[in-house]
């Protein structure tokens, strides 16, 4: 059990691991249900390395869908005889500039679960 527990400390993300990884071990080790608290560690460890994994393609997929929104939204913007002040009118207009805030919310969402889950709170 106590190699199994040292194992899944390794596999955390490395500042969580640094602050929190020797008192989780003591923690485990003094538990009154190691094995339920071992299947919670394992689960909390497989759900971070799975968010670690999903960034990167998350912030390529924002970062496609926004050039393209700006590439279809320039053609959109030169077919309207006003320009961007006509572009309300027309449903097929606003679709690339919903691409943007989609690309926007993705990003965004990317970044602050990185900030929010893998940095230990300084005191």
């Amino acid at each position: 059990m106590r190699e199994l527990a040292r194992w899944l400390v390794k596999l955390m993300p490395e500042d969580y691991r640094d602050r929190y990884g020797r008192e989780m071990l003591e923690l485990l080790h003094d538990s009154t249900h190691p094995t339920q608290d071992l299947i919670n560690l394992a689960a909390y460890v497989l759900r971070w390395n799975m968010e670690a994994a999903m960034r990167e393609p998350i912030l390529t997929v924002a970062t496609l869908v926004a050039a393209a929104s700006l590439f279809a939204g320039g053609y959109a913007v030169a077919e309207l005889a006003d320009g961007a002040m006509e572009l309300h009118k027309h449903w097929w207009s606003t679709m690339p500039f919903l691409g943007l805030v989609l690309a926007a919310g993705l990003a965004m969402a990317a970044r602050s679960q990185r900030h929010a889950r893998y940095s230990p709170k300084s005191t």
